[in-house]
């Protein structure tokens, strides 16, 4: 067990285990505002943020070890509108400059059009998303449709988001540094603003956590799940590996249990 840190609070407002207040702030939050919260077995720290763009919203603050994370409480700070606002216009003519695997991405739009008003097209959308990532390659099309995209999973159900979770960890998996970068550079609005694409990544996470959340009986769904969380917090190199574990030269060990000495998989 850690050692007991000093701490300089009020003892009447120790913790028991759960933090100790979900913070508002409302349109008047756009200074800055002192915030605290106690989590048992950690100090509790004082600590600011200002808020550019006044908004409503809650935050639940948690304490890991020295560090202090944020997250959204049940009510998100997620608007799907707020992400795409800036995002490439679904009817802006660049949309012919970005690639696909099958060519340009003129038919990009209408597609995320119809997963818009129907996200749960399953049938509609797996027939689709190979053209915008396979193969170990991201197109740049797909990342000008990664807010739509994050956008709509979010308006799907925890238990039916799997497959939009996974196409969202490949498409910044097989990505590079580089394409990711230019490709935001010409789709991005002049308009000073939030940049959509660190949003979508950010709620793309958090979708995430939330699928890892479930129960995850088939193997393959759970190492598509670790996958796509090791890709959203940059960790490149352990996504590939995660995603190649059934590759016997990536893990034999792995690829034995999983495929059996047969090379059949196991039912």
């Amino acid at each position: 067990m850690a050692p007991e840190r000093s701490r300089e609070v009020d003892d009447s407002r120790r913790g028991t285990g759960r933090p100790a207040a979900v913070l508002s702030s409302g349109p008047e939050s756009a200074a800055v505002v002192p915030r605290f919260v106690e989590y048992s077995g950690h100090e509790m720290r004082r600590f600011t943020e200002t808020n550019p763009v006044p908004i409503d919203f809650d935050i639940l603050a948690v304490f890991v070890d020295d560090g202090l994370v944020m997250q959204p409480s049940s009510e998100s700070l997620w608007r799907p509108e707020a992400s795409t606002t800036r995002a490439l216009p679904l009817d802006d003519p660049r949309w012919k400059d970005l690639s696909t695997r099958d060519g340009d991405a003129t038919w990009v739009p209408d597609w995320l059009r119809a997963m818009n008003a129907d996200p749960v097209d399953g049938e509609r959308f797996t027939e689709q998303w190979p053209a915008l990532v396979s193969e170990g390659t991201t197109w740049p099309a797909a990342v000008a449709a990664f807010p739509y995209l994050v956008s709509i999973a979010r308006r799907v159900s925890v238990e039916q988001r799997l497959e939009y979770v996974t196409v969202l960890g490949l498409i910044v998996s097989d990505s590079t540094p580089s394409m990711w970068q230019e490709t935001i550079a010409a789709v991005s609005s002049r308009d000073v603003g939030p940049d959509p694409h660190a949003e979508a990544l950010a709620e793309a996470r958090r979708i995430t956590a939330e699928t890892a959340a479930l129960p995850h009986r088939d193997e393959r769904d759970l190492r598509y799940v670790l996958m796509t969380l090791a890709a959203l917090n940059g960790h490149s190199e352990l996504s590939a590996v995660i995603d190649d574990l059934d590759d016997e030269e990536t893990c034999p060990r792995y690829a034995a249990h999983l495929w059996g000495a047969s090379g059949d998989a196991d039912s």
